[in-house]
């Protein structure tokens, strides 16, 4: 899509604050983890490269810190939509959302950093509960009160009515689980479990897309 490489450490250094966001999910996954992780690893990737280009030797530090990455995907980001004043830092008289992370996974442990864990090694997997406005959204690894087999037949049913309009060859099916294929023919409002693993048979592996 024409992109060339970041310049979130060029930016920085000029006084800039970027932040981070993605705006096309069906391209790039809407994980903000991945994204400060990203950041990270093309500013290593630029300056290595002009490094080794300049004086034929990688650096030994990168200017661009953990906590810069951090920022882009917080306080950032709030200020660049015009609230952070409401939002972006755990500070006193701004709204209550927070992100909890569970620190007893396998991928976080051991922890010796707790700032930079988050743009390291954490992922979605952690995320034990999400408070939006001092409302709980998630718990225990678990969304609240969201019908979630509805929203996986809904996703996926409009997949199908686009691949349709669209004119998609017979030759490019997506995966869809077993359970869903059922609902759907029996037009029932609810699908299966949506993460069967498609070698257990749960539903009908996709061929090679167009």
């Amino acid at each position: 899509m024409g992109h060339g490489t970041p310049v979130t450490g060029r930016a920085i250094a000029a006084g800039i604050k970027p932040s981070l966001s993605i705006d096309l999910v069906v391209a790039t996954g809407g994980n903000f983890f991945a994204e400060m992780q990203a950041a990270l690893d093309a500013e290593r990737m630029v300056r290595n490269v002009a490094s080794l280009e300049r004086d034929g030797a990688f650096l030994e530090r990168l200017e661009l810190k953990v906590s810069d990455v951090v920022e882009c995907a917080t306080i950032n980001g709030a200020r660049t939509i015009g609230l952070d004043s409401r939002t972006g830092s755990l500070t006193p008289g701004k709204d209550a959302d927070v992100i909890m992370l569970r620190t007893d996974r396998l991928n976080l442990t051991p922890i010796n950093r707790q700032g930079a864990v988050a743009a390291i090694s954490a992922g979605p997997g952690n995320v034990d509960s999400v408070f939006v406005r001092g409302r709980a959204l998630k718990r225990g690894g678990e969304l609240v009160g969201q019908d979630l087999r509805r929203v996986r037949k809904m996703a996926i049913d409009s997949r199908d009515w686009l691949f349709e309009r669209a004119g998609v060859p017979d030759g490019c099916t997506p995966y869809t689980p077993r359970s869903l294929r059922a609902d759907a023919h029996s037009g029932a409002g609810h699908a299966g479990h949506a993460g069967a693993p498609i070698a257990a048979g749960g539903g009908t592996p996709a061929a090679p897309c167009c």
